[in-house]
């Protein structure tokens, strides 16, 4: 429920800044410490200035799994950052498509809308991120799945990324 609320509220318009940019797939923090209980009750959603990940902090997308290889510099700044229970939006030209959270495995807390895992199982490096829909199952979610965006697809193909 939060998902689908938070999604259309974004997919309305939002955003911190009304310039066109071409930098294609990124995930933005959401600026303005909003907090993910404050997702579902927001008219918009304000975003950083700057991406958490762009496209040249991406190695490769799955688009199956929706699994995200960073880069060396960019799996050790997320490393460094402490992004779980932080809301992200993800954009393509700084477009929000959706929102979501940065999880982990180690919270007991379920969610109904998108996360971002990391660190992943011990079968993945510590270079792999994965969105997915709901936590700790995709049965927690709730709402229509966003990350097969046609928007978002375009530009991961354009990138060389998939």
């Amino acid at each position: 429920m939060v998902f689908f609320i938070v999604s259309s509220l974004i997919l309305g318009g939002c955003g911190s800044s009304s310039q066109d940019n071409n930098e294609g797939f990124a995930i933005y923090l959401a600026a303005n410490g909003t907090s993910i209980d404050e997702l579902a009750i927001l008219s918009h959603i304000d975003i950083a200035d700057e991406p958490i990940i762009g496209l040249d902090d991406i190695v490769s997308y799955n688009w199956e799994t929706h699994d995200i290889k960073l880069t060396e510099p960019a799996a050790e700044r997320v490393d460094i950052l402490e992004l779980i229970g932080k809301p992200f939006v993800v954009c393509v030209d700084r477009a929000p498509i959706y929102a979501g959270a940065f999880w982990s495995n180690v919270i007991s807390r379920t969610y109904d809308g998108v996360v971002i895992l990391h660190p992943l199982e011990e079968e993945y490096d510590s270079h792999t991120l994965r969105i997915q829909c709901g936590y700790p199952w995709e049965s927690y979610f709730s709402g229509d799945d966003p990350r097969s965006d046609p928007a978002i697809l375009t530009s991961l193909e354009k990138a060389g990324k998939l």
